[in-house]
């Protein structure tokens, strides 16, 4: 077995992480701005009170931002977040978005 040189194996790793992002962009049913409101509006609010380990949050800014919450959710989910400080905690997105 050959061994892959160094410059290789650093484009073999920048085109899977190209594939993960690619993959979560696809289960976002947000684009990257409502995504950015929806983390500013969480990290405003929380302040305010704390976590109860719910999409409380993020139903109301889905309220007025006129868009389908249980999408949104469904797709949070499968970004590893189940509740709205998880969501400030492991979602990213810049992550999910940068080319």
């Amino acid at each position: 077995m050959t061994r892959l040189k160094k410059e290789e194996r650093k484009e073999l790793r920048k085109i899977y992480k190209k594939i993960e992002r690619e993959k979560k962009r696809e289960l976002v049913k947000i684009n990257e701005f409502q995504l950015r409101k929806l983390l500013k509006y969480l990290d405003s609010k929380s302040i305010l009170s704390e976590c109860n380990h719910s999409f409380r949050l993020t139903r109301e800014w889905a309220k007025t931002e006129n868009v389908d919450i249980e999408e949104v959710i469904i797709s949070i989910e499968s970004l590893g977040a189940y509740c709205d400080c998880e969501i400030m905690l492991n979602i990213d997105p810049y992550e999910i978005f940068k080319e």
